[in-house]
């Protein structure tokens, strides 16, 4: 989803859990926007080194890892999939109406889906992640997570047919003490920020 849709969405949610989540988002879209081009590149950069730290400590070699093409805005682990590639089938999401499907394409053959975010293209292998790394708007410090607001990897993540190890990859600012939840929240193991990590949450 792009940071238009996302602001978009984030005005229309009515009293509640999903009233704060907008809120939060159009915080966090306005923090983001505020980040210089040249200070996104050099906070991506050692997110990216430190990714590849927690992957390498948790992943065996040879699994699959799921990464993400950023939006304008976010943090970009792009660092990360190239090198990661070298020892791992590196696997990005494609929009598949509402769901999201797992696929093996380089870094390079990526092309703009229907809502702007680059995405492996059509006829790419679907493969089963070992390990997911989730963007969102947020994180707390228990794992839960804020999404973009379309909700792709919260019914992504609920349909995977086995475990897998999840890792949130944002700026350092965007890790907050709590964020509101709800019952199809589905919490992240490990947080990677441009200040390091990861940061091992409770389970």
């Amino acid at each position: 989803m792009t940071d238009r849709a996302v602001a978009t969405n984030a005005g229309i949610a009515g009293p509640g859990p999903g009233a704060e989540k907008a809120r939060l988002r159009a915080l966090m879209l306005e923090k983001l926007r505020a980040v210089a081009p040249a200070d996104r590149a050099s906070r991506s950069a050692l997110a990216s080194r430190a990714l590849v730290r927690a992957v390498e400590t948790n992943v065996p070699e040879g699994g699959p890892v799921a990464l993400f093409a950023p939006t304008a805005t976010e943090l970009s682990c792009e660092a990360a999939a190239l090198e990661l590639g070298c020892r791992h089938p590196v696997l990005f999401p494609r929009m598949d109406g509402p769901n999201l499907r797992f696929q093996s394409a380089p870094l390079a053959s990526l092309v703009a889906g229907a809502q702007g975010i680059r995405e492996p293209p059509l006829d790419a292998p679907e493969i089963l992640p070992l390990a997911i790394v989730v963007p969102g708007r947020a994180f707390d410090r228990t794992g839960h997570r804020l999404g973009r607001g379309g909700g792709y990897y919260d019914r992504a993540l609920a349909s995977l047919p086995a475990p897998v190890l999840l890792i949130g990859f944002a700026y350092a600012f965007q890790v907050v003490d709590e964020l509101p939840r709800e019952a199809h929240d589905r919490p992240v193991q490990l947080i990677v920020t441009d200040e390091g990590g990861p940061l091992r949450c409770p389970s």
